[in-house]
């Protein structure tokens, strides 16, 4: 349930190109694409018979996309790509790209500069300032929301170049570098950029199995999965005139380091052994460059072995957004946490949606990616014992359905016993009658019928002999009339002749 608007210049009026309601006003194959870490787009096809065809002019219209049932834009921004096409039936098109709103940052670009001491929210500050400096004011930002925080040199020296622009610029010297994720806001006195650690929050909206969850698909990333760790802790000082290993340039490359043996039964490794039973022997070292005590090193070294981050799991999902057609829950929105459940993979999560693919015309067609998800040591096993359990219980209910089968199989079998056994018996009962008494019978019928046919059309005979015979009274009946009619008329004139 969307509505696509157009309108010419930031300050136009809008005009509607696609309605849900009217399905003559309809883009072919609208689809938003939106990315946690990249500028949202919006792509559609459009033929002549639309009279928005030649009203899509690039960087000067605008397009909007809204949520017709929660009434939020689901995207905002301008025409780039409206390019033009006619195939080999004479047909033409235009398949158009559009590009959100951050796209204003890719018009400004910055100037060579270094500067000092700043925190990301003030250098990112400074860039804002010089981008706003060059652009039109509906493409102007205010700075907004900014938890970003630099360490070491990153808060003490940042330098800009002039041969890049506002956008890159910001990839470049504070996304790649510290992390976090830039958004827009339309406000009633302008737009806001915020750099946020991570934007979204938790939505309400569950993606469950048989409800609004089409498909799923995950992959896991077992590289960095370990099932044996050796803790080493800092480096042991060598006694006075202790020679190390040194290399031809005189450079030590070889120090020792406390190990955990002497609390652990001579032993400098610590094993899980179920994760070794599921995935082998995965050694990894792991340097713990303060501590001296060994007691201290194993205890860190099995809370490593236990919650260390081991590995990442992916999702990709295809799911219904059910805030369609139901207000009571919220609708997907970027870079928010949603709980999915399956219990036919084990997956019962709060997952982060990190792009998003909508279909306007399709919403089934839709998809949501979901970000690596990182996980430990004891969260990976239970993961695996669940997905273990998931399958002894799929295959229990694969069991019963073979044997429900089986069962109805038997049934079956006895079924068409029975059709036999009343087969045969049928034919019994026609030997039983005997040909001879079969013969007679249908001959007797065929003359009875004989005899039927033959009463039938006596009947009829004897019908038309007494209508004839009818016909004849009638008639002598009328010649009777006739002749007393003459008699009279001969007595009254005296015409006759009297004997005398």
């Amino acid at each position: 349930m969307y509505r696509v608007t157009l309108r010419q210049g930031w300050n136009g009026d809008e005009t509607t190109i696609q309605s849900p309601w009217d399905n003559e006003t309809k883009l072919i194959n609208p689809v938003v694409h939106k990315d946690v870490d990249n500028i949202e787009t919006f792509t559609f096809t459009i033929y002549p018979n639309s009279a928005a065809y030649n009203e899509l002019h690039y960087f000067t219209s605008f397009i909007r996309v809204v949520n017709v049932v929660s009434g939020k834009a689901l995207f905002n921004g301008r025409v780039l790509y409206p390019n033009e096409s006619m195939d080999k039936d004479g047909v033409l098109k235009k398949d158009v790209t559009c590009e959100g709103l951050l796209a204003f940052l890719h018009d400004s670009t910055q100037d060579y500069s270094k500067y000092e001491q700043l925190t990301p929210s003030q250098y990112l500050a400074k860039l804002m300032a010089k981008h706003n400096s060059q652009v039109e004011p509906y493409k102007q930002f205010k700075l907004g929301k900014c938890d970003v925080t630099g360490s070491g040199n990153e808060n003490k020296i940042r330098y800009t170049e002039d041969d890049k622009d506002t956008w890159d610029t910001i990839q470049d010297k504070l996304v790649s570098r510290l992390g976090g994720e830039l958004q827009v806001r339309e406000e009633p006195d302008g737009l806001y950029l915020d750099y946020l650690k991570q934007i979204g929050q938790k939505g309400i909206q569950v993606i469950r199995l048989a409800e609004n969850l089409l498909s799923v698909t995950t992959a896991v990333d077992p590289t960095k999965l370990i099932s044996v760790v050796k803790p080493v802790g800092a480096t042991i000082e060598q006694p006075a005139g202790t020679t190390t290993e040194t290399s031809a340039d005189a450079v030590a490359v070889a120090q020792p380091r406390y190990t955990i043996a002497s609390v652990n039964n001579g032993s400098v490794y610590l094993k899980d052994e179920k994760l070794i039973a599921a995935i082998g022997l995965q050694v990894k070292s792991v340097v713990f460059d303060t501590i001296k005590d060994p007691a201290i090193l194993k205890s860190r070294g099995q809370d490593y072995l236990a919650n260390g981050e081991t590995a990442t799991i992916q999702y990709q999902l295809s799911a219904v957004d059910l805030s369609l057609i139901n207000k009571q829950v919220d609708d997907f929105d970027l870079g928010w946490f949603y709980h999915v459940n399956n219990r036919l993979m084990a997956i019962d999560d709060d997952l982060r949606i990190v792009q998003m693919t909508i279909n306007l015309n399709d919403p089934s067609q839709s998809s949501l990616s979901i970000g690596d998800k990182i996980v430990g040591q004891e969260e990976f096993e239970k993961k695996r014992r669940n997905h273990d359990r998931q399958l002894a219980t799929l295959q229990k209910i694969q069991e019963a359905q073979v044997t429900q089968i089986g069962e109805l199989s038997v049934a079956a079998k006895t079924a068409n016993q029975s059709l036999a056994t009343l087969k045969q018996d049928y034919e019994d009962l026609i030997k039983s009658v005997g040909d001879a008494d079969f013969a007679t019978i249908t001959s007797q019928l065929t003359e009875l019928k004989n005899q039927t046919t033959t009463a039938i059309a006596n009947l009829g005979e004897i019908g038309a002999e007494v209508l004839a015979n009818q016909n004849a009274i009638a008639g002598l009946k009328t010649t009777n009339t006739d002749f007393n009619q003459r008699i009279s008329a001969l007595e009254g004139n005296n015409g006759g002749t009297t004997n005398e």
